[in-house]
């Protein structure tokens, strides 16, 4: 049939392409919508309660700007973190929800790297690295597609590199460092959603070649019974068909 094409078409896609065409990507965005948003949704609440339990680590490394942190991260953060939360119980629609969690991503990674760029403290260049979780957390715990992941990761290494090399000014050393840790960590967590989208599209499309085997088997099964109740001849029904409706027009008459 055309919509078992369509599934064998989409299964023989090149590897790169993460995108299926027409009604079929509806279908599947349907499919994973709710069990997705309600993991997703929990997964903030924990986000939620890092990203305020990191408040301590603002006290201890800017102690000269620990109220600037403080201000982002309870007035700003943790609001949009509890906006996107809202917004993910009604929507259903998966690029909207992804296009929220990289705003979300991007909004959290320069709020928590302003308060480094101004601070003086010298205990600053080992609290910066932290923000690096933030990504970690984008990729993995969310349902952000990996084409928005991508575009976000980009991004967030582009104003990580900035707050390196031209905020903090680093010793060629230490930066080196610390890119290669923040790239590392990007280009892994990149890799695992990859892997993860393209396993639920490939189980996807496996579930629905099952239901159109599972369909065909039983309009094949109803051919065979309607041969079978009939006399080839003469296309009537045959005495195996009488022995089935007689008891119950019996019953009926009784």
């Amino acid at each position: 049939s055309q919509n078992e094409e369509v599934i064998r078409s989409a299964l023989a896609q090149p590897w790169w392409r993460l995108q299926f065409a027409g009604e079929l990507e509806s279908r599947f965005d349907q499919s994973i919508a709710d069990n997705q948003s309600k993991q997703t949704r929990n997964n903030y609440f924990l986000a939620v309660f890092f990203v305020n339990l990191f408040g301590t680590a603002d006290y201890q490394f800017l102690p000269d700007v620990y109220l600037t942190a403080w201000l982002i991260r309870f007035a700003v953060i943790t609001p949009m973190f509890l906006i996107v939360i809202w917004a993910e119980f009604y929507s259903r629609a998966a690029v909207r929800r992804g296009i929220a969690t990289m705003a979300l991503m991007l909004v959290t990674s320069a709020g928590l790297m302003y308060p480094v760029t101004i601070s003086q403290s010298p205990d600053v260049v080992h609290y910066q690295v932290g923000v690096v979780v933030v990504v970690l957390f984008s990729n993995l715990l969310t349902d952000m597609r990996f084409a928005l992941a991508l575009i976000a990761s980009a991004i967030f290494s582009l104003m990580y590199l900035a707050e390196i090399t031209v905020f903090l000014n680093l010793p060629s050393y230490l930066a080196i460092n610390y890119v290669l840790v923040m790239f590392s960590t990007v280009s892994l967590s990149l890799v695992a959603t990859y892997r993860r989208e393209r396993h639920m599209r490939q189980v996807f499309l496996m579930l629905a070649l099952l239901e159109v085997a599972e369909q065909r088997q039983l309009e094949a099964n109803e051919s065979l019974r309607l041969l079978a109740d009939k006399d080839p001849l003469t296309g009537l029904a045959n005495r195996r068909r009488l022995d089935e409706e007689f008891p119950k027009l019996w019953r009926e008459a009784m």
